[in-house]
This record gives structure tokens, C-alpha cells and sequence, in this order.
């Protein structure tokens, strides 16, 4: 089922939560004239290098080092595991689809009603990545439904083989957006300078539907989609 690949080298994408405004005023290589926004303090910052502290440091863990440092369990490692895996989509739609199914599993799981659920924000990060990807679930998942399942057991075991023979990462399908793949890697070695890309609002719009809406793009160029709403079916377990 794991078919190794030489190399990967791409752009990836990934949601973190908004930084405070006030500690980024603080940061090394903030903007003379106070910002008006988040976002263009992160741009006035620049990208964000392996060495860097101060609030800016602290955005760097965020956005690559808080998983790998301290273990969050996901799709493919559990609590028990003792490992983390940084995560990313390779398509901004994919990264934004697979947050807004975890928001809406959070709000619902904890009893809210979807009228009155607070909408929550996000930073879009554009991530460069190169290095050896040891494993490609990509083919696989169409021959093995549990590579995609809510249910994240047989997932969490195969990252256990992985992690334990061949300790590099996964590309694997999404199960939030058809047709998106996702990343999970075990070495921060390979994650390059990430940068700021856009500021989006998640809603809740009913049970099945997550409303996502574009507040600002850091800079011209940036990823700028379009007003949407993800669907999804499943009742969140």
C-alpha cells in the first residue's frame, strides 16, 4: 500500500489561528507606522526563517513547530503515538475545507445551535516544502476506504509503520474535499519560510454547511477565493 516517492517539492497550504495584533507590534521588522490589520503587520514582517524569536518566533511555532514539538493527535497519529505530524493541504481550497469540517464537528460536538454558533478566523498560510516524501496513499485510498473514514484507527496505525520504518511523512487524499490531497510530515527540515496569504470567517450556515468568507488577502498575487459554503453529509462522531 506505501509506494515511496523520491522527492517532494511544492507549495502548501495551512490554517492556523489569527495572531495578536499587539504582540506582533512587538516583533523584529514590524512596519514604523502602525499597521491597520493582522495581516499587514505579517507582511511588513516578511517570511518567517528557521531562526527567529520574539512574537514572530512564536507565530513560526504556530504556524510549523507547536505539532511536531508537542504531539496533536490527527488522521494519522493518536494520543499514544509519541509523535507529532505537521499537516497541510496542497490546494488553498483543500486547507480551507478541511478546517471548516473541523470547525463544525468542534461547534456541534459541543452542543451549540448553528444560528447562534460565533463565527471563527483564520490566517491562510502559503508553505514551501522540499525533501524526501516516503510514502503516497494518493492511488491507494481509491482500493481502501479507511485511508478516508471518519474513524482515524487504521490511519493512525498506518502512520505508526511509517514513523517507525521510513520517518519522513505522508501524501494522502482528502476526505473534505474531493479530489484534494493533503500532507503529513514528521521533519520540520523539509518545511520552508511560511508566509501570509489571506484572512478568512467561518460560519456555521445549518448542521451540514460551513459557510467561508475571503476578509483580506495579505498582498497582491495572494490566493483570493471566492465567497463559498462547504456541505458536508456526516453528523460529526
Amino acid at each position: 500500500m506505501l509506494k515511496r516517492l523520491a522527492a517532494v517539492k511544492a507549495t502548501v497550504w495551512r490554517m492556523v489561528p489569527r495572531p495578536s495584533k499587539l504582540a506582533l507590534l512587538f516583533a523584529p521588522g514590524r512596519p514604523e507606522a502602525e499597521a491597520d490589520t493582522v495581516l499587514e503587520i505579517m507582511r511588513a514582517i516578511g517570511p518567517l526563517p528557521y531562526f527567529v524569536s520574539g512574537a514572530a518566533g512564536a507565530v513560526r511555532d504556530q504556524v510549523i513547530g507547536f505539532p511536531l514539538a508537542n504531539p496533536v493527535p490527527g488522521r494519522f497519529n493518536d494520543a499514544d503515538a509519541g509523535f507529532g505530524l505537521w499537516y497541510a493541504a496542497f490546494e488553498p481550497r483543500t486547507a480551507l475545507a478541511e478546517f471548516a469540517w473541523h470547525y463544525r464537528r468542534r461547534k456541534l460536538l459541543a452542543g451549540l445551535d448553528p444560528e447562534t454558533a460565533e463565527p471563527e478566523i483564520r490566517l491562510l498560510w502559503s508553505v514551501p516544502v522540499v525533501g524526501e516524501l516516503v510514502a503516497d496513499l494518493i492511488d491507494a485510498a481509491r482500493n481502501e476506504p479507511r485511508l478516508t473514514a471518519d474513524d482515524y484507527g487504521f490511519c493512525q496505525g498506518v502512520g505508526r509503520l511509517v514513523q517507525r520504518h521510513l520517518r519522513g511523512g505522508l501524501r494522502y487524499r482528502s476526505a473534505r474535499a474531493p479530489g484534494g490531497r493533503n500532507l503529513a510530515l514528521m521533519r520540520e527540515s523539509f518545511i520552508g519560510e511560511p508566509r501570509p496569504e489571506g484572512e478568512f470567517s467561518f460560519t456555521l450556515a445549518g448542521r451540514h454547511e460551513v459557510g467561508v468568507g475571503p476578509i483580506q488577502a495579505a498582498q497582491a498575487g495572494s490566493v483570493r477565493p471566492r465567497e463559498s459554503k462547504f456541505r458536508f453529509r456526516q453528523e460529526p462522531a
